[in-house]
């Protein structure tokens, strides 16, 4: 079954919106969450750094244990021969959910009265997550809308647009060759309908003139025929 021009117009706008949302959506999802990641390892790094300009120099081994009873997310241990700043992520058991968590950890050298010990900072995911993907719904949203009104949008435009070209067609539709009334065609923004309806009415004109000079001939032979067909029925009269 033939297709409207509009519906197959409308049918590839769709299609191709789509296609960019099926692949912008997860592109932008794990670059947010990278961005987050990037994020998270520059606030446990400023950690760090205020641990070991401020906290630190004040701080004796005595001061290690109730350090490590006060803060949750940062703690000091005994040296692991650990030469450089390690950032990975890992998960703990929450107690008070009672579930596993993801986090983001940091484990460095720090020296503390000139002996070596590790730092461990980390910072709980679970937020950043959550971030991320309220992020990502809300741009899952917004190119729904942006979608939806792109698709109304169009079909309002292609239909005004086309509307000369749909004029034209009725009309020509509508035309009968033997008929004194020719169509008439308005002049248009658009360039190409007006070369179109130019064309038609050439053509129009061109099929009116040979009908006419075809009808003139059939007319002037119907007549030309009569006396002869007269005289021939009268001779097989007699």
């Amino acid at each position: 079954m033939p297709k409207k021009l509009l519906h197959k117009t409308l049918r590839v706008y769709l299609f191709y919106s789509l296609l960019i949302l099926v692949f912008a959506a997860p592109i932008f999802y794990y670059a947010t969450k990278k961005l987050y990641l990037q994020e998270a390892d520059e606030t446990l790094l400023l950690h760090k750094k205020e641990f070991i300009e401020y906290a630190a120099p004040a701080m004796n081994e005595t001061d290690i244990a109730d350090w490590n009873k006060i803060n949750r997310n940062t703690k000091i241990y005994p040296t692991s021969n650990l030469l450089n700043d390690t950032i990975y992520n890992t998960t703990y058991y929450d107690t008070l959910d009672a579930e596993l968590e993801p986090y983001r950890e940091l484990k460095a050298p720090v020296s503390i009265q000139g002996k070596a010990y590790t730092y461990t900072g980390r910072i709980n995911l679970v937020e950043n997550e959550d971030i991320v993907k309220s992020i990502g719904f809300l741009f899952l949203a917004i190119i729904s809308i942006l979608l939806i009104g792109l698709f109304f949008i169009t079909k309002s435009l292609s239909l005004s647009l086309w509307k000369p070209f749909y004029i034209t067609l009725q009309q020509i539709e509508g035309f009968e060759i033997d008929k004194t009334k020719k169509p008439e065609f308005s002049k248009t923004e658009i360039e190409e309908f007006n070369r179109l309806n130019t064309s038609i009415e050439r053509l129009i004109e061109k099929n009116i003139t040979i009908f006419k000079t075809q009808k003139e001939f059939i007319e002037n032979a119907a007549h030309e025929l009569q006396t002869p067909l007269a005289v021939f029925k009268l001779k097989l009269i007699r």
